[in-house]
Parts: structure tokens; sequence; C-alpha cells
């Protein structure tokens, strides 16, 4: 079974948005501040393009997707024989779906005797 893990490059949270001093007592504290994760990919979504459509290379039947992102992945023509969502524990059988909304670590399995155009839209 072949296995290929998407990625798209991830924001930088090490590094501090602003220096920080606050006075207690009379005592000054510095510090530095950070963005957190949900409000990064909020302010994101203003300053940067959408990520790009990427192209999945499909190398032997069944074929294993697992995205470092959430996205959609579109299937297009080939000869399918069953397409498995794996999340966690529990796998569901979607054989017939062209487009799969997927999760981070989500699996998407495909068997196939004639190979589709596989496609995944990061969000």
């Amino acid at each position: 079974m072949a296995q290929k893990q998407l990625t798209i490059p991830l924001p930088n949270l090490n590094a501090p948005i602003a220096r920080v001093e606050i006075s207690i007592n009379g005592r000054k504290i510095e510090g530095q501040a950070y963005l957190i994760p949900p409000w990064n990919n909020y302010f994101q979504q203003f300053t940067q393009n959408p990520p790009a459509a990427i192209s999945v290379e499909l190398d032997g039947s069944p074929f294993s997707i697992t995205p470092n992102a959430h996205g959609t992945i579109f299937i297009i023509g080939g000869t399918i024989s069953q397409i498995l969502l794996i999340r966690g524990n529990t796998s569901i059988n979607l054989t017939g779906q062209k487009i799969i909304p997927i999760r981070i670590s989500d699996t998407v399995e495909i068997t196939y005797s004639g190979a589709p155009t596989v496609t995944f839209l990061p969000n």
C-alpha cells in the first residue's frame, strides 16, 4: 500500500508579535506576546493568498492520502473499487463520492484498477 503525506507551509507561531511591559506595585515585568493558533489563522486570511491546489501522484493501489491541513479531496475518473475515509479508529466507506472534505490527520484510501486524477485543495 502506498502512503502519501501532503504538507503545506505552516505559520511560525514561535515569533513574538509584541514586547510587553507591565508594572505591579512599582515593579516592572517585561515579556513577549505571542499569537496563538486560532488568532494566527484568522489574521492570515487577510494577508495571504489561499493555498494552491495540490495534484496528487498515485503510485499504487490501494493508495492513502493523509494531509496536514483541512481541505477537500477531489477524485476524477479512473476505475475505483473502494474509497475509505479513516478518522482515528473509524473507517467510512465513501465509494462513489468524488468530493471528500477532510480534516487534519484524516486518511483517504483509494483502491483502484484504473488510476483516477486526485487533487487536494487545502482550506
